[in-house]
């Protein structure tokens, strides 16, 4: 990686890093790297100047004799969840609940649990408020984030084929669409939340059984490699700044669909969010359901976070 300073602070190594063990058939290899940017020792002055490129929220500690890198000034969550990979669980079948699916298909309605790259990003940028608490994995459905980003929520930054992270601040989201002939409900590939650095957080791909995509530091280039491999080339990226405080993912992606059948049977131990299936014509095909779990964020003696015990 040809990184040799972020803020006029030296970096000591710049590698890009392969993880150990990962596979994915669909992802371009680059995929499953991450950047890994040590600075070694720092004086005070550098230390604050890394704090406030990469937004100032870190809770690490300056330490004269404490030998840093670049995930040491992310966001408490950024931190717990960086170069994790999820192991994800089976899909559960609700009882008598054949007549809420759509279409009809006179079975069960079966809830999953995954995360995705939108997801990723929404809960990133809401980490970029101060949003500490808890990690939220989810399948963050792109209509709606498209939706939203498009929305008074956000301030649009401009669209490029070739956008740099220039002039962007830690917080701000890039977002991919296909330049296709052929519309659908939504054209958005891929998001990402640039963290300072010139570094984006990233879930590359939505976690599948037996695809592993860990969360991950990328360089522009490291993220822009597998949404031109996936569309040869044919993408547009824009950029986004949140304009207001963003509200927490059960609001923003949840479900009605199941509500009757709650009143009926009792809650869910998980919030339940939508997943729309787009058909040809660009309509709505179907609506299925995915869970949302909540895993707690635990501060370490270092000052840096990780996760909890998940419910």
């Amino acid at each position: 990686m040809d990184v040799t300073e972020i803020g006029g602070v030296p970096v000591e190594e710049a590698t890009a890093e392969r993880f150990v063990g990962a596979r994915n058939e669909f992802l371009a290899p680059v995929a499953l790297t991450t950047a890994d940017l040590d600075f070694g020792k720092l004086d005070r002055a550098e230390y604050d100047t890394l704090k406030k490129e990469f937004g100032g929220l870190t809770e690490v500690p300056y330490d004269s004799e404490r030998e840093y890198e670049a995930a040491d000034f992310l966001p408490p969550l950024l931190q717990a969840l960086l170069n994790q990979d999820l192991e994800i669980p089976e899909p559960v079948t609700l009882p008598d609940s054949d007549e809420y699916a759509y279409p009809p298909t006179g079975e069960d309605v079966p809830i999953d649990l995954t995360a995705n790259c939108h997801g990723t990003t929404w809960e990133s940028a809401r980490a970029f408020q101060g949003q500490k608490e808890a990690a939220h994995i989810f399948l963050g459905e792109a209509s709606i984030i498209d939706d939203k980003l498009h929305s008074s929520l956000f301030k649009p930054l401009g669209e490029s084929g070739k956008l740099r992270p220039e002039g962007l601040v830690p917080g701000d989201v890039v977002a991919f669409d296909e330049e296709s002939d052929w519309k659908r409900m939504t054209m958005l590939l891929h998001t990402a939340v640039y963290v300072g650095g010139g570094l984006f957080f990233e879930k590359p791909n939505t976690e599948s059984a037996g695809e592993d995509s860990p969360y991950r530091l990328a360089t522009w280039d490291m993220l822009v490699g597998p949404v031109e491999s996936y569309v040869d080339g044919n993408y547009k990226a824009q950029a986004f700044r949140p304009a207001e405080t963003l509200q927490p993912a059960e609001q923003v992606f949840g479900s009605e669909q199941l509500d009757e059948w709650e009143r009926d049977h009792g809650s869910l131990d998980k919030p339940v969010l939508t997943v729309i299936e787009a058909g040809l014509g660009g309509g709505i095909r179907g609506l299925w359901q995915t869970a949302m779990a909540t895993v707690p964020l635990e501060k370490r003696p270092d000052g840096r976070y990780a996760l909890g015990h998940s419910s």
